[in-house]
């Protein structure tokens, strides 16, 4: 590695607050110079580590990932041969401000080097004079927490009236938009948001449809739309509100504010994924015991006094046959088929489950007619006796049992008993019928 002393008379002309020499074989690096705010730096060590440090103990929040992404060696290397060298993030100072560094690198001994500096600067946008009419930020920036390195924290005031806006620094501040409101809701259309999205998207935004719609909602309001960020898609939830102007009290600005739901969605997408399988049985695909009986005592709670439901507990008749004659693998098909005609017999809204083993339920909701429903299970019951497995007619019979719950006094433990007792009742009159539970036992057929 060069003596450092030679990089740094080479760059003592210039307002650098860290100097580094990177080895590209080792990996390591020398501090050629560096200002009180890089302390926590050691004078020479493996790169990749003191990056890490930085980012930890100097990087402001939400430009970790960018500052980590962009400068790691690999990056500089690419970067150098697209002769792209320069990167902005922000970081803390001792006094804990935030301000803006520029980073600057290029090759030194025939490439086997990297010099690396940081130098205080502040984007255009940051330091621009403001317009006359655009709103004032800082009331509102001074209570908005900024800074979660999963989140898009980017937000804006508006005043819709004169067309112009202020906004907080963008997290890459190699972007720039148009100075009206109008024109950077077009060029961020045009630019970030995925095609398909974009009429509605200039639509939402529309002052004549916005301020409404903002209105209608008593001042607030959160809207879903999808960027396309390089090669990555992010979901964004943008929340929107009507509120007074600092200065003029009798004047309303938008603020809005742009949050990346991704992780958030992904997560609950994949935390559904498991609830589902912790609900669904696993051979059949409908509800397990535990969850069937988990939102029938959920329905029967909320039940209005003047409605009933119905439980039936269907067994099917003899089933060890199929598995002693056939084979488990017929038995499962059985019960898949079972499963598969209980869903399309009955409603969407009924709770079809498996209860255990070879015995199903069904919760029929907003239950009147009981003839109604002797017929439905007439037609289950021809449609599983004419059951057909590879050629092989394999009748299926059922015996059910059933119990009728009215308002919500009915406790869901006794009407599974009342369901079981008819059950009972059926198998000892000789299987494949149908009785249920109210004040008396009735016959269905």
């Amino acid at each position: 590695m060069s003596k450092p002393n030679s990089i740094f008379r080479a760059v003592m002309a210039h307002d650098h607050e860290l100097v580094l020499l990177i080895n590209c074989k080792s990996e390591r690096y020398s501090c050629c110079h560096a200002t009180r705010d890089y302390e926590s730096l050691p004078g020479q060590g493996d790169y990749h580590e003191a990056l890490i440090t930085a980012s930890e103990q100097i990087v402001y929040p939400s430009d970790r990932r960018h500052f980590l992404h962009s400068l790691k060696l690999e990056a500089l290397k690419d970067a150098l041969e697209r002769s792209e060298q320069r990167v902005l993030f922000r970081r803390f100072t001792r006094e804990g401000h935030i301000v803006w560094v520029e980073t600057r690198f290029f090759a030194h001994a025939e490439g086997k080097e990297i010099v690396l500096t940081c130098t205080p600067n502040s984007p255009p946008q940051a330091v621009s004079e403001k317009k006359a009419g655009t709103p004032d930020i800082a009331p509102y920036q001074r209570d908005m927490q900024m800074g979660d390195n999963i989140m898009f924290t980017n937000f804006l005031v508006a005043d819709l009236a004169s067309d112009r806006f202020s906004r907080a620094p963008l997290p890459d501040p190699n972007v720039s938009v148009p100075g009206s409101f109008t024109e950077q809701i077009q060029w961020f259309a045009d630019n970030v948001l995925v095609p398909e999205q974009r009429e509605h998207y200039l639509q939402f935004f529309d002052p004549a449809h916005l301020v409404p719609l903002l209105r209608r909602n008593r001042g607030y309001y959160c809207a879903h739309f999808t960027l396309q960020l390089s090669r990555e898609r992010h979901d964004i939830a943008n929340v929107l509100g009507l509120l007074p102007d600092p200065g003029d009290p009798d004047r309303e600005l938008l603020f809005t504010y742009a949050l990346d739901i991704t992780s958030m969605q992904e997560l609950q997408e994949r935390s559904l994924e498991l609830l589902q399988k912790t609900r669904l049985d696993a051979l059949t695909g409908i509800a397990n015991r535990q969850s069937a009986e988990n939102d029938i005592a959920h329905f029967l709670h909320v039940q209005p006094e003047d409605e009933s439901s119905l439980l039936l507990i269907l067994d099917i008749d003899y089933f060890k046959r199929f598995n002693d004659d056939y084979g488990h693998e017929v038995g499962d098909r059985v019960l898949t088929y079972i499963a598969r005609t209980l869903k399309s017999t009955f409603r969407n809204e009924d709770i079809v489950g498996r209860w255990g083993g070879d015995e199903f339920l069904v919760f029929l909701k907003n239950f009147r007619s009981m003839e109604a429903v002797t017929r439905r299970l007439r037609t289950l019951c021809a449609t599983l006796e004419a059951f057909v497995d590879e050629g092989l007619n394999l009748p299926i019979s059922l015996s059910i049992g059933g119990a009728v719950a009215t308002g919500t006094q009915s406790c869901v433990q006794e009407l599974f008993r009342l369901a079981d007792t008819a059950l009972y009742i059926v198998k000892r009159e000789g299987r494949n019928g149908f009785v249920y539970f109210t004040d008396a036992y009735v016959r269905g057929y």
